[in-house]
């Protein structure tokens, strides 16, 4: 095994992965360019490709809840005041057949049916401690077509709480079966205000 500490072998891939392209970009290439960065032979991070894996993962998620809480905040911006009302009528923008066959590319409809309040990383800043998130919340399990998808509380390295899945899925399409990479990111806004009242590495 390569005598390189983990959190050195963490941070440089971390910056690696700032650098390359991540729709492309393999775990066996991000391993290869760690070897090459610090200067092993190849295969010599092979023992560690778990871990390597896990960090490669870990920084995934963390782009998706960066990805959260920018879209959380343009939630919560204020509206804009209406346009002062021209003279002038305007003539009804006419609607094309193309924009009427578009539907929305995702949709949420949430238990209760109720709407998501304003400033709501204000109103949970302190609902709870992070002790008693991560020592009792249940863990998150989902099914799509038929795979079972399972990740335990967690915190991210951008200091929220919340849950990670991910994994290699069987999706059905038109009579085949293809195989997919799932990954589903939940957050708790204003969890990163929780008051940090246990070693929640």
């Amino acid at each position: 095994m390569a005598d390189i500490d983990s959190a050195e072998l963490k941070d440089k891939l971390f910056r690696i992965l700032k650098d390359v392209d991540l729709n492309t970009f393999t775990k066996k290439a991000a391993r290869y360019k760690l070897e090459e960065t610090l200067e092993l032979e190849r295969n010599a991070l092979k023992t560690r490709k778990r871990e390597i894996n896990e960090y490669l993962e870990e920084y995934l998620a963390s782009l998706d809840d960066k990805e959260g809480d920018a879209e959380e905040e343009e939630e919560e911006e204020e509206e804009e005041p209406p346009a002062k009302k021209s003279k002038k009528r305007k003539k009804p923008a006419q609607t094309t057949d193309e924009e009427k066959k578009k539907q929305p590319t995702h949709s949420c409809i949430t238990r209760s049916g109720a709407t998501v309040p304003k400033k709501l990383k204000d109103r949970q800043a302190d609902v709870m401690s992070r002790s008693e998130f991560l020592n009792g919340a249940e863990s998150l399990e989902i099914d799509l077509w038929g795979n079972k998808l399972k990740g335990l509380p967690r915190s991210f390295t951008s200091g929220n709480l919340g849950w990670y899945l991910c994994g290699k899925i069987e999706v059905p399409i038109n009579g085949r079966t293809v195989w997919a990479q799932a990954g589903l990111n939940v957050t708790i806004p204003g969890s990163k205000e929780w008051d940090n009242d246990m070693d929640d590495e």
